[in-house]
């Protein structure tokens, strides 16, 4: 198994463990200089940067905005130095009560057996930020 494959058995596992409430598996596959980088028109957008910064923002995320947050990766992609996680995300809003789903991809960037970054591309921004208004 190659390095990017052996990432992406662990990017798959932490996906498999995030419905659970274990922020700790997803936050661990960053380093401290990689970064989760959400969108600006999010309330919890930005660019959060290593361990202590995205299990931070993992935890703002279930904690303030969404409750019964699911996917469903329907397919990972893996290139060279990229995988990208590509399914459905189920939520609700903590504040509206609202519910979203719909497709979410995930782009990894990997190198040298490590994440860099990683950049959720949402279906849908502004009816995601406007649930959570």
């Amino acid at each position: 198994m190659t390095q990017i494959q052996e990432m992406a058995a662990k990017i798959r596992h932490a996906y498999d463990q995030f419905p659970k409430g274990d922020v700790e598996t997803f936050a661990r596959l960053f380093g401290d200089s990689a970064v989760m980088i959400e969108a600006d028109s999010l309330p919890y957008g930005g660019s959060h940067k290593g361990y202590e910064g995205v299990k931070a923002a993992l935890i703002d995320i279930v904690t303030k905005w969404f409750s019964e947050i699911s996917f469903d990766i329907r397919d990972f992609l893996i290139g060279e130095n990229h995988v990208a996680a590509y399914g459905r995300l189920t939520a609700v809003s903590k504040t509206s009560g609202e519910k979203i789903n719909f497709p979410l991809a995930e782009v990894w960037h990997i190198e040298n057996g490590k994440v860099l970054s990683m950049t959720p591309i949402y279906f849908d921004t502004s009816a995601t930020a406007y649930i959570l208004r």
